[in-house]
């Protein structure tokens, strides 16, 4: 199965800034990120490790506090609960592929209010015990 931008869910529009999800298996989901020129995505922190990997342009990553720039081919990876942010300060789009675990596991559902995300955990049938 092909999965692309196209047919991908929308889950984050905002500021120049549009996720799409790709793909989910194996406990794990997968998003492209594009931000236009002079856009960003504001400073969050979410309770999952996430990986970044860029695959068009050019921007600056942000990790509590400590700015990194970021071009084709490069990976970053962000701890859990570690504040971060992006910016694309270039005239060309920047693409940036995420992964992390997947908020539909039963884990945690992340939920959006102004500029904080906040993460709550919910019980699954199959959590488990202690869940």
């Amino acid at each position: 199965m092909i999965h692309n931008i196209e047919t991908g869910e929308t889950v984050y529009d905002q500021d120049g800034g549009k996720g799409i999800r790709l793909y989910e298996a194996g406990g794990n989901e997968y998003v492209h990120l594009t931000i236009q020129p002079g856009s960003g995505i504001f400073e969050h922190s979410l309770p999952l490790a996430v990986s970044f990997y860029v695959l068009k342009g050019s921007g600056i990553c942000t990790m509590s506090g400590k700015a990194t720039p970021a071009t084709e081919g490069d990976m970053l990876e962000c701890p859990p609960d570690e504040l971060r942010s992006w910016k694309n300060a270039s005239d060309k789009p920047l693409e940036v592929r995420d992964r992390f675990p997947s908020l539909r596991s039963g884990e945690a559902m992340l939920h959006f209010a102004g500029s904080k995300w906040r993460a709550t955990l919910r019980r699954s049938h199959d959590a488990g015990p202690g869940f």
